[in-house]
């Protein structure tokens, strides 16, 4: 009995582990160094974003709250960025804490594209409750990925958990289309091979002067999220839901991203309205 009820631990470890580090909105912006590695310190020359979410449950008391923060730095010295990122939250009866040590290389292919390749290495502990039985895990992983981007285009790649049996793919395109100088909307999509079973997630990004709106889908997931920029800081709220049937959850999520010594290199930035 014993043993089994360490076998039915150990899987739960493993779901929630594997869950905990998903985010449940498409908005990239608010955790550039989760989504891609190559995204370390090329949107800002200094950059600061901090993320807090929570889940409800619609039927039960169950509740999932986690707080995201991430800090990159371009370095003309290292030809590109380097980053962390800490995340830490609590699932009912499970905790865990993750954070991600990342450099990207930066470099331009020609006066129209630029490139970024980043490879980040991971941290992860965590804590499961099951009755009275109490059950940790440590754990460390790799991550790497690229981006190759105009002003209006950009295209990625990710490779996730590459020390794991539950490694995770995917791929995305973006295009950002300007009606005006006040009016600008920015489609994208992302395939993702994630254990074993392929999805996609896709988001419209709008802005009108300083004010950001954006429809998301993700995986069943549907999320609406709305922003104002003010000169080195963007506010954002984010409202969605998730699963169906009796694992049902409403999501709220609100982030703020500092653009710190904006302009201070004459490098080609990736386009930040693209996110």
């Amino acid at each position: 009995m014993r043993s089994k009820i360490k076998v039915i631990i150990a899987g739960a470890i493993l779901i929630t582990n594997t869950a905990q580090g998903q985010d449940y909105t498409n908005l990239k912006f608010s955790s550039p160094l989760k989504y891609n590695p190559a995204l370390t310190g090329l949107q800002n020359d200094t950059e600061i974003n901090l993320r807090f979410t929570h889940l409800n449950s619609y039927f039960s008391q169950n509740s999932y709250n986690s707080l995201y923060g991430d800090f990159s730095q371009y370095s003309k010295k290292l030809h590109g960025g380097v980053g962390f990122y800490l995340n830490t939250g609590n699932r009912n009866n499970y905790n865990f804490t993750e954070g991600r040590l990342s450099y990207a290389f930066q470099n331009k292919i020609n006066d129209k594209w630029n490139y970024s390749i980043g490879s980040s290495l991971e941290f992860s502990a965590g804590v499961y409750k099951y009755g009275e039985q109490l059950e940790s895990y440590v754990d460390t992983d790799l991550s790497v990925g690229g981006i190759v981007y105009s002003n209006r285009f950009f295209t990625s790649i990710n490779a996730d958990n590459l020390l794991s049996k539950d490694q995770s793919f995917s791929v995305g395109v973006g295009r950002e289309f300007n009606f005006n100088t006040n009016f600008s909307m920015t489609p994208s999509f992302d395939l993702i091979s994630n254990y074993g079973s392929l999805g996609f997630k896709t988001n419209v990004a709008m802005r009108y002067k300083k004010f950001n709106f954006g429809l998301g889908y993700n995986n069943g997931r549907l999320n609406a999220n709305v922003g104002y920029d003010f000169k080195k800081l963007r506010v954002n709220y984010s409202i969605g839901n998730i699963g169906n049937g009796f694992e049902k959850y409403n999501l709220h999520e609100v982030s703020l991203k500092f653009r710190l010594n904006n302009g201070s290199t004459t490098r080609t930035k990736f386009n930040f309205n693209l996110f």
